[in-house]
């Protein structure tokens, strides 16, 4: 498919490796969903939520390699869906958490909070890698497309690492948004009279 992988700046190259830099750190994919997947959180049934989300990850790496390495249709088509997955997770799951929470009784502002304190630092992460990966796209002021360093691979690494944030904090424990305004906390509420 001509000019898949093309907008990411990196010189595609002819052979079995369309974007070798971008290809290597989509790797980091991968490994953040290994460690995603071989976390273990604080309550009763434990793992399988990482074991699931972690095994997403690994797909957003593998979808990823396949974009950037073979740059093909199906390429892209893995590495869409893969991507696709992870959103949907990470909406569901901080949407089932916010449910139960008001279900407990705690107010929007409360669960906003909470929301708000744990997703700062990815706020970052995603800000910081986003603005490079837009300055540095094909045609744009800091793309070099014989570079060994790539603005794309940069967003591959800080979101994978935002990633492994957002699995520690969310998670890493049974009660993601918790009822004593701590993320995954596990403080008790005051008692009612």
């Amino acid at each position: 498919m001509p000019g898949v992988g093309a907008s990411d700046c990196e010189r595609l190259r002819a052979g079995p490796v369309a974007q070798p830099v971008n290809t290597l750190t989509s790797l980091a994919y991968v490994a953040a969903g290994l460690w995603i997947g071989r976390r273990r959180g604080s309550g009763a049934g434990s793992g399988l939520p990482q074991r699931i989300f972690g095994a997403t990850v690994v797909g957003v790496g593998l979808g990823s390699v396949a974009f950037h390495g073979a740059a093909t249709a199906w390429g892209k088509w893995l590495h869409d869906k893969a991507i696709l997955a992870v959103v949907l997770f990470v909406l569901a799951w901080n949407g089932q958490r916010i449910i139960a929470a008001r279900r407990r009784g705690r107010s929007l502002r409360e669960i906003g909070r909470d929301l708000a304190s744990t997703h700062a630092g990815l706020a970052v992460l995603l800000g910081v890698g986003g603005a490079i990966a837009l300055a540095s796209r094909t045609g744009a002021p800091l793309c070099r497309p014989g570079s060994r360093l790539q603005g794309h691979g940069v967003w591959h690494v800080l979101t994978a690492i935002a990633l492994v944030v957002w699995a520690e904090a969310r998670l890493g424990s049974d009660e993601a948004i918790s009822p004593g305004g701590r993320c995954g906390g596990s403080r008790a509420p005051a008692p009612t009279r």
